[in-house]
């Protein structure tokens, strides 16, 4: 009779508990809290260039780009997405395509799509090299957007984080990064964005372009001696300048 006694006065206070919570809800309009949306895992689309494919695919939320060389996957770019995805969000979709390729490496790129806003550099978020002997596959580490591989494979440029210009690194460091080795060549305090950046055909030196905008847009285009760390000022004009190759030791430009 105890126990019976017992179990009906538990389940009055679980009622009135209930109760109250409710009551609580409806005082203070409290909408309850509803669930995260459930992303689906679906493979977005594959495409192919040369020997490589890349396979997009959403997993648990997250976008993945798998890389395969000769139908074999090699290795796979991996990119956060906030909560409830690239639509529920408008996070950026991503493109997946070969950077360039030298005789011993294939350098890919992974490049975000659908941004929106004043962005006149544009580049890729991350860069891996591919052995195309074993093949094996390695993320790039720098300081920023990728901006170019010197063609003897040994140093990489991009845009320095924090502050406008360019960095230079060796790309060994970039595979093992330790901190060192990294040289930064700043632009001009009265630019606010640097890009562009394209090193010569045998890797001497470094072009890029310093911009200040978006009102009053101006550009100039530096030439850095990779030897000697010195920059110098090439040309200077209204609007965005764009290097468009080397003729051999000037950049050509637009």
């Amino acid at each position: 009779m105890k126990k019976i006694l017992f179990w009906s006065a538990l389940s009055t206070v679980l009622l009135t508990a209930c109760t109250n919570s409710s009551d609580i809800e409806a005082q203070t309009g409290t909408d309850p809290v509803e669930p995260a949306p459930v992303i689906e895992d679906q493979t977005l689309e594959t495409v192919s260039e040369g020997d490589f494919s890349f396979i997009h695919r959403l997993e648990q939320g997250d976008y993945f780009v798998d890389v395969l060389y000769k139908d074999e996957k090699v290795g796979e770019f991996f990119q956060d997405l906030p909560e409830g995805g690239l639509e529920a969000n408008q996070a950026p979709g991503y493109r997946a395509f070969v950077l360039e390729t030298t005789s011993t490496y294939a350098y890919l790129a992974l490049e975000p799509t659908g941004l929106s806003g004043y962005l006149p550099f544009l580049g890729p978020w991350e860069v891996a090299r591919v052995n195309l002997a074993v093949p094996d596959f390695k993320i790039l580490t720098v300081n920023g957007l990728v901006e170019d591989i010197a063609s003897d494979d040994s140093k990489v440029a991009s845009s320095m984080e924090f502050t406008t210009g360019i960095s230079v690194m060796n790309v060994t460091q970039a595979l093992y990064p330790n901190g060192s080795n990294v040289t930064n060549f700043p632009a001009p305090d009265e630019f606010n964005h640097a890009g562009g950046a394209r090193f010569s055909d045998d890797g001497t030196q470094l072009a890029y372009v310093a911009l200040s905008g978006p009102e009053n847009e101006t550009s100039a285009i530096y030439v850095v001696d990779l030897a000697t760390s010195t920059q110098t000022e090439l040309v200077r004009q209204s609007g965005q300048l764009k290097i468009t190759g080397w003729d051999g030791d000037m950049p050509t430009y637009e």
